[in-house]
Parts: structure tokens; C-alpha cells; sequence
């Protein structure tokens, strides 16, 4: 048979077409006869746009890119560069989707929302955590720690749901790095840690204003005569004032577990704007700064602002924030080693 028959057909101006070839209805560059195609980059090209739902199209001499975006609109490109950029958007997101959709595995990435993933991740490119510690993490936020509701879950025969330390019926990641009542006092410390590490540099960084850590408020502090505030939550982890500018900054630090970061962002700031209504009240300008950064590392958007609003230079506050997360992990990561601990001497 003539292999000239197997060269592809040019398409017409109404027919489908790929880089200005025929296409059948299947997607596949049409041919004249049934010869296997020699080896071409164009046809395992058209194979791979096939498969993704591209269409490469001639337009005089040069080549436009069209890609769906749903079951109704397509996006096309002239330039390669922002049809990259595009697909390759496209495609992050729907892997992403993909995972959130997990059940237990997504959950983390589902509920921690307005998450600052390139700081989340320095744990990743610090070379003095060790591989125990990434896995830790890794294994964490896909919640797949061994704890005993994962094991009743693969062996309901041999495990129970309950937490052996504390008998809570249902012993989950989240419980254990921050709901067990045996471990308030390490949770306790990895806050701390927090509040010390960012008090210190707050500090260094304010030499013009008074700062104070887990101080209780008095209406003293700002020029009034009153005995107290009306408001009952008036300790705030950091208190920034600034008596020249009638500035003050009340700072709140919490480490919740990530998939309640944006519940307790909101929370901490609910619980203090009354008592900043208050401090405006006698000539002050107030400000709430949330710090939240999960008890798995993850950061919240607005930590990296918070940390500016706080006297920080932008480069500082991300450092700052990055050396916050892996405080947090490696605070979490003690309270996994003493729950271990725990369990091997029970058994």
C-alpha cells in the first residue's frame, strides 16, 4: 500500500481541524488509509491535547490554543506563555479539588481556608528538621496518624474509637494535638513559645513604645479614672502602645488545630473588639491583630500583615511567621511523642 496515503488530510475552512489537519470525530488526525502513522511528534502531540481537551488551531501562519474552561466556554491563547500559565492553573485546580473531596485526607486542606501555603511549607525546606519530623507533619495533615479511630477503623475487632489517657469517645488527630485534657500544659507551652518568640522581636523592634506581654488591661494604662473596663477579656497576649500617636495594638496569639484556623481567627477577634471599642473610647486608636498558626504549621493569610502592622519590616514578618510554624509543629510533635509514651506504658 502507498504510505503517501497515510499523510494527513488538510483541513478545510468549516472542517474540524488540529495545526490545520483533519480531525474525525473521535479527535484523531484523519488519514487516507489504514497505515500505522510513522513516529511524528505533531501526532503524539494531538494525542496529549486530545486527552487534556485542547485544540490547536492554524490561524494564517502562526497557531492560536483554545482549551474548555466548562461544558460551555473555551479560552483561547496566541501567545504559548499565557496558554501555559493558564492550563497549567487549570489543572492545579482541579487536582486540588480532586483532593479536598477526600473524605478524611482532604480535611485539613478543606477547612483550614485562607491559608498562606508558601510559608505552611518552610518546614519543608529547612534542613535542620529531620525526615521524622516532615513525615510527622506530612502524615498529620493527610490524618493518618495511628490513632485509635483510624485503627478501629481497619481493625473494628481489636481497637476501640476512645482515647485510653483520657476516655474522650473518638481519639483523632485533632484531639490529640489539641483536645486531650492530659496535655493542656504542653499546648499551653507551645503557645507560649509563640507569644515569647514574637514578644521578643515586637519589642527589639518598638524601642519608641511600651510593650506588654499577658498583662491584664487597666483603664489606668490609657488616662482614665475608671476601675476596671466593662469588658471581661482584658488580657491580651501582646499589648503594643503607642502614647505619642494615641496608637494601641492588641495582639492575640492562638494555635488551634488547622482545620478550625478560619472559626478561631474570627473568634479572637470577636472576643477582644469590645474591649477596644472601650480603649477608643478614651482617645485611643485601636487595632485587633489575630496571629493564628495551626498546631500542624499552617499559616493564615494575615499573619504576614498582622506582623508589618506590628512594626515588622515585610522580610521580617515572613521570617518571623516561617520560624512561628515549625515552633508550632515541633510543639505538636512533642505532644505526639508523650501520647506515644503514654500508650506504651498502658499497654
Amino acid at each position: 500500500m502507498n504510505r503517501r496515503k497515510a499523510i494527513p488530510v488538510e483541513a478545510g475552512d468549516n472542517n474540524r481541524s488540529f495545526a490545520g489537519y483533519a480531525i474525525d470525530d473521535t479527535g484523531n488526525i484523519t488519514k487516507q488509509s489504514k497505515v500505522n502513522w510513522p513516529k511524528s511528534v505533531w501526532v503524539n502531540l494531538s494525542h496529549i491535547c486530545k486527552r487534556q481537551g485542547i485544540s490547536l488551531l492554524k490561524k494564517g501562519d502562526s497557531f492560536v490554543y483554545e482549551m474548555a474552561v466548562d461544558d460551555e466556554i473555551f479560552m483561547s491563547f496566541d501567545s504559548p506563555t499565557s496558554f501555559y500559565a493558564a492550563l497549567k492553573h487549570q489543572l492545579i485546580q482541579r487536582h486540588e479539588l480532586q483532593f479536598k473531596e477526600k473524605p478524611s485526607q482532604g480535611r485539613v486542606t478543606r477547612e483550614a481556608g485562607n491559608i498562606n501555603h508558601r510559608l505552611s511549607a518552610a518546614y519543608l525546606n529547612n534542613h535542620n528538621i529531620t525526615d521524622n519530623l516532615r513525615s510527622f507533619v506530612a502524615r498529620s495533615r493527610l490524618q493518618t496518624l495511628q490513632c485509635e479511630s483510624l485503627l478501629a477503623l481497619y481493625y473494628p475487632k481489636s481497637y476501640t474509637k476512645a482515647c485510653k489517657i483520657c476516655n474522650h469517645p473518638s481519639e483523632t488527630v485533632s484531639h490529640v494535638l489539641n483536645g486531650c485534657t492530659q496535655f493542656q500544659r504542653l499546648y499551653q507551652n507551645r503557645h507560649n513559645r509563640i507569644v515569647d518568640i514574637l514578644y521578643d522581636k515586637i519589642k527589639d523592634n518598638n524601642s519608641c513604645t511600651e510593650t506588654l506581654k499577658d498583662t491584664v488591661l487597666q483603664p489606668q494604662l490609657f488616662n482614665c479614672e475608671r476601675d476596671k473596663f466593662i469588658h471581661p477579656h482584658t488580657k491580651p497576649d501582646i499589648t503594643i502602645i503607642d502614647r505619642n500617636n494615641k496608637h494601641v495594638f492588641l495582639l492575640e496569639v492562638s494555635t488551634p488545630f488547622d482545620a478550625h484556623i478560619p472559626i478561631c481567627y474570627q473568634g479572637k477577634f470577636d472576643k477582644y473588639f469590645p474591649l477596644s471599642l472601650e480603649i477608643n473610647s478614651m482617645g485611643f486608636r485601636t487595632e485587633i491583630i489575630v496571629i493564628v498558626i495551626g498546631s500542624l504549621g499552617n499559616v493564615h493569610n494575615h499573619v504576614t500583615s498582622g506582623l508589618i502592622k506590628a512594626g515588622l519590616s515585610k522580610s521580617n514578618a515572613k521570617s518571623i511567621a516561617k520560624y512561628c510554624s515549625i515552633s508550632s509543629i515541633i510543639g505538636s510533635y512533642k505532644v505526639w511523642k508523650m501520647r506515644c509514651k503514654y500508650y506504651n506504658n498502658i499497654s
